[in-house]
Order: structure tokens, then C-alpha cells, then sequence
């Protein structure tokens, strides 16, 4: 399955990591100095069981999740707005990840975006 990461932090780093693992395409949506980390090294996830190396595809333009199957979303709330606005594309279903459910605001009613609140999870 072709999967977007919207936010490659600890969030979208972690569930990316695993998906890119168990098989699937992961492209992952960053800026700035972590992006250029990601790009320099890769993406690395540590759980307790294991450490992961994701040598994916990292991007800062989200029109590259165009073509996502699916896009979990894991931007902090202030970001929100302003990355809903630039559209991935008709064909993907979201799934917005947040680590606080009181952030949920930017999805749009009617749409295929649905929330999932991140609390005491472990990998």
C-alpha cells in the first residue's frame, strides 16, 4: 500500500517506521533541518523491542502524497490549517493522529479525514 506521512515527527516518524517495516511505501512529508537530516542519514525509530533504519522517500512539497492510497496525518496543531489547504488529492484517505484531542480542528465535515488521538500508545 502506498502511505503518506504527513509529519514525520515522533508521531508520524514512529507509525511510518513501522509501516515502512511490515512492507509498505511510506513517503514522508517534512521541512527545514529535519528533512535535510532525514535526506543526509535516514529516519531512524527506536522501540523496545528494536531499532529501525527507514531509508524512504522524504519530501517537503505535500502534492508528492498526491498519490497515497492513505495519509496519516501527524502535523502539530498549528499546522494543521495550512497543510490541509495544499490538498494531497482527491483518492486519499486520511487519518488524522494527534497527541491531543482538543486539536482536532481543520477537519473538514463531510470529508474522508478521521481523527486518532495518540496517548499511552507503545510501539
Amino acid at each position: 500500500m502506498k502511505i503518506g506521512i504527513a509529519g514525520a515527527g515522533a508521531v508520524g516518524g514512529l507509525f511510518g517506521g513501522l509501516l515502512h517495516e511490515a512492507g509498505h511505501s511510506v513517503t514522508f512529508l517534512a521541512r527545514g533541518s529535519h528533512l535535510e537530516a532525514m535526506e543526509k542519514d535516514v529516519l531512524t525509530v527506536t522501540t523496545d523491542q528494536k531499532i529501525i533504519h527507514v531509508d524512504g522517500v522524504f519530501t517537503n512539497d505535500p502534492r508528492n502524497l498526491a498519490d497515497c492510497e492513505l495519509v496519516l496525518f501527524c502535523v502539530k496543531s498549528t499546522d494543521t490549517e495550512e497543510i490541509l489547504s495544499k490538498n494531497f488529492g482527491g483518492k486519499s484517505s486520511v487519518i488524522m493522529c494527534k497527541l491531543c484531542p482538543n486539536h482536532s480542528r481543520g477537519t473538514r465535515k463531510g470529508s474522508r479525514i478521521w481523527p486518532f488521538y495518540v496517548s499511552d500508545w507503545r510501539a
